[in-house]
């Protein structure tokens, strides 16, 4: 088994409620202010060379995390560990040159690249900041990223407004693998493409990783493509994460009930195969007002007396596939013997 290349040890965000100052203590003491708890003591590790995927529905801080792993946002507190070193402490030139090595690709990549400038800038620019590569050196890797990537030397003159959302996905990837770095945050990275472009742009991932050995943090609300692409999966709902495992075994034999409602939503491309739907009752609550004990009871078909009152911790239910629910802990004390 490949040893974690990134560990994240149960990491906080949470932001200020409206009108309120900005917050200072740690989450135990935070928590009576009332704070939105957008990522709320989330711990998980990336392996070497892997797709780990991060599903949930809107809201539930998938992206804010993945902004907080590479310190685009402060945590409140927690660790992430890269390799052996903290990222959480790192400051100056070893914050930088972690910065190097850790990137991301943003959802929209037509707002993330700057209008004023061509692609050669754009690619040209961390080269630059990270003293990669200057002058002709500069140019070749340009040069050679638009080949990664499959764009063509033409379009390095050529600025975001004249390239087609698929081009500019494609120079967004190449930025980020500029700098040769080994984990990739992919925020959405499909979101804003139609469908025919989004399988190319999937594809173009996963040979990048063939032929680099990256790892990626796959945050997406596409389950069909994180099936297609990940190793691992863990599910968020309301800044926790609820159930984390092997990819097929999620798939295929999902344990949470939230996890089991976001697997029956995806669409079957047969109108023959019929599926029981699972709905989930109402909407998420609010990442300012998460209920005591089990943050999904409020909407849970098996919600229990304890489920009201105690929060459930991530129970290994089976090797490798963790689940936080009572439901699981109920049949593993009736099957202990007496």
């Amino acid at each position: 088994m490949n040893s974690p290349l990134l560990s994240v040890t149960k990491l906080f965000k949470y932001f200020p409620s409206r009108g309120r100052r900005e917050l200072r203590g740690t989450p135990e003491q935070l928590r009576h202010e009332g704070p939105v708890r957008a990522v709320d003591g989330v711990t998980f590790a990336v392996r070497a060379h892997e797709t780990f995927g991060l599903v949930g529905e809107s809201g539930c801080g998938k992206s804010t995390l993945g902004r907080c792993i590479l310190r685009l946002l402060e945590p409140t507190a927690g660790t992430v560990a890269f390799g052996d070193d903290d990222v959480t402490q790192a400051t100056g030139q070893r914050l930088r040159e972690l910065r190097r090595r850790m990137q991301i690709v943003f959802q929209d990549a037509g707002q993330s690249l700057s209008p004023m400038r061509t692609v050669r800038a754009t690619l040209a620019e961390p080269l630059r900041i990270h003293a990669f590569a200057r002058g002709e050196a500069a140019e070749r890797r340009v040069l050679e990223l638009l080949g990664q990537v499959g764009l063509e030397p033409m379009h390095r003159s050529r600025y975001p407004h004249q390239l087609s959302g698929g081009q500019q996905q494609r120079v967004a990837i190449a930025r980020a693998l500029a700098t040769e770095p080994s984990f990739i945050v992919l925020d959405e990275p499909t979101s804003a493409l139609d469908s025919s472009l989004k399988l190319t742009v999937v594809d173009l991932l996963q040979q990048v990783q063939e032929e680099t050995a990256v790892s990626y943090l796959l945050i997406s609300h596409d389950l069909t493509i994180v099936r297609h692409t990940c190793d691992r999966v863990a599910v968020m709902y309301l800044g926790a994460i609820v159930e984390i495992g092997a990819t097929a075994r999620i798939f295929d034999d999902a344990l949470h009930p939230y996890t089991q409602a976001l697997i029956a939503s995806i669409p079957i491309p047969d109108p023959f195969t019929n599926r029981e739907r699972v709905l989930l009752p109402g909407e998420p609550p609010s990442p300012a007002n998460i209920p005591t004990g089990c943050r999904f009871q409020t909407r849970c078909a098996f919600v229990m007396d304890r489920c009201r009152h105690e929060e459930p911790s991530l129970l290994e239910a089976q090797p490798g596939h963790r689940v936080a629910c009572f439901l699981y802990a109920e049949a593993e004390r009736e099957a202990a013997p007496a």
